[in-house]
C-alpha cells in the first residue's frame, strides 16, 4: 500500500513488500505465507490455450 515511509537509516530485506511506515533505524521483514494449487498451472495454461484458440477463429 503506497504511499509508506522508510525512515532514515531503516533497512528493508531484499524482496519484502512493506505495507506500512518503518521507523527510523529499524528492520523491516515482510513475507507471504508460501501456497501451492495443485493443478493450476495446467488449468490456466489450459485456459489461455483455449482463450487464444477462439479469438484466432
Amino acid at each position: 500500500m503506497a504511499p509508506v515511509t522508510i525512515g532514515a537509516g531503516a533497512i528493508v530485506g531484499a524482496g519484502s513488500v512493506i505495507t506500512g511506515d518503518v521507523d527510523a533505524d529499524a528492520l523491516a521483514l515482510a513475507r507471504g505465507k508460501q501456497e501451492a494449487r495443485p493443478g493450476w498451472g495446467k488449468r490456466f495454461r489450459d485456459a489461455m490455450m483455449a482463450k487464444k484458440a477462439a479469438t484466432k477463429k
